[in-house]
């Protein structure tokens, strides 16, 4: 009893070398699942292994990411205690504003590479569905950009006016807004060419893992941000998240259109396609509305108080 209760303890809150254990077998169940998927089983049995290895991989993956919960509040603070010794991580920690555009540079520099992979497809394989995503993809780079160049600009034009550095950025969550709206056309256009053409089967599996990483990361980044900064009053970090989650929402769509071209065997299933596509414009075009009236709203209330002073 007290040997089944040392190994239950274990299991609770692991550590060590059984820790590392697990870890190492997640990590290669991981790798033979990739492995799987790209050169697919020929035989019965081999079919039957690689859904038992599916289901290990998943069951490692899930008490990995339990451990990680478990000890993630202590590594955490301890991490923290030691970057904060160094200034840049002390300020990329303590202020937010300055942590969204060093973060909104790396996602910039990730959507840019994810973009001229799609364009190396469109090219190798002549396609067009490829070369829709890659120009919509450099759409997202050159907003993000110009976001941060246009904060730039006025925050060294506004550096003795601290007001009309506030107004000014208003007008440019107001801009973004309004790019928003025009970028839902190219939205548009880019989820109609998925469900029109589907995606195309050379290279399917390798892209999907890629796609699904990219998908996997920005809707995580984007639904927490979107969430944390309404705590903040920065419209320029506010309007680096909404694009955020505009690129997170077509993402969704797009790993959608190329798993059911991948894994959906005959099923096409126009119906899913469109459902998700309708929903990803939806929510875009609404986050386009409430920033463009939100703006409007602050800079109207900035006008008054300008007035009555």
């Amino acid at each position: 009893m007290l040997f089944k209760g040392r190994y239950v303890k274990l299991f609770k809150r692991p550590h060590g070398l059984f820790l590392i254990f697990i870890y190492t077998l997640t990590v290669i169940a991981v790798g033979g699942t990739v492995a799987v998927l790209i050169c697919e089983p020929i035989t019965p049995i081999c079919e039957f292994l690689s859904y038992l290895l599916y289901g290990v991989t998943a069951a490692l993956l899930t008490y990995s990411v339990y451990t990680v919960i478990l000890y993630a509040p202590e590594v955490k603070s301890k991490f923290i205690t030691n970057l904060k010794k160094r200034p840049f991580a002390a300020s990329f920690i303590e202020h937010y504003g300055y942590k969204t555009s060093v973060m909104a540079v790396l996602s910039l520099i990730m959507t840019a590479a994810f973009a001229v992979t799609n364009s190396v497809n469109a090219v190798i394989y002549s396609s067009g569905w490829y070369g829709t995503l890659a120009g919509y993809y450099f759409v997202l780079v050159i907003s993000r950009g110009g976001i941060l160049t246009a904060d730039t600009v006025c925050k060294r034009k506004y550096s003795q006016n601290p007001e009309a550095y506030e107004r000014a950025k208003w007008h440019i969550y107001l801009g973004c807004g309004i790019f928003l709206v025009l970028l839902e056309f190219a939205t548009a256009f880019t989820i109609y060419q998925m469900i029109r053409s589907g995606r195309p089967s050379q290279g399917g599996k390798v892209m999907a893992i890629i796609t699904a990483a990219y998908t996997f990361i920005k809707v995580s980044f984007a639904i927490y941000n979107l969430i944390k900064e309404r705590k903040f009053e920065n419209p320029v970090t506010q309007s680096l998240r909404n694009i955020g989650f505009a690129d997170g929402c077509t993402s969704v769509v797009s790993l959608t259109v190329l798993m059911l071209a991948i894994f959906g065997e005959k099923a096409d299933l126009p119906y899913v396609k469109m459902a998700v596509g309708f929903t990803a414009c939806a929510a875009i075009i609404a986050l386009s509305v409430i920033m463009i009236a939100r703006a409007a709203v602050n800079l109207r209330n900035t006008k008054e108080g300008n007035r009555n002073e």
